[in-house]
């Protein structure tokens, strides 16, 4: 997604609409901020991934809207992790629920 600050926010918010009115599957939003552990989701195809960059995360006004997609990646001892790594981690547990 382009752009930053409220122009992202909403070209993120028409995205999330669009995707609920056609019947796609669940958007999950991964941030830190969240209770929701990822390896207790279950995904299914169709499914869409959404993270936020490494150094700002999602907008706070999208986690606000939207707290029953938010997933977690539980951390110890470190404040976040590679944008990279995080989605590997996310996108290898997606990949086995639906091999």
């Amino acid at each position: 997604m382009g752009g930053s600050g409220s122009a992202g926010l909403g070209e993120l918010g028409r995205f999330l609409s669009r995707l609920s009115g056609i019947g796609i599957g669940q958007v999950f939003l991964l941030t830190t901020k969240a209770d929701q552990l990822y390896w207790n989701t279950t995904f299914a195809p169709g499914d869409f991934l959404i993270f936020g960059s490494e150094t700002r995360g999602l907008p706070e006004t999208l986690l606000a809207a939207h707290p029953e997609r938010l997933l977690t990646i539980p951390q110890q001892s470190v404040r976040s992790l590679n944008l990279a790594t995080a989605v590997g981690i996310v996108l290898y547990e997606a990949i086995r629920q639906l091999s």
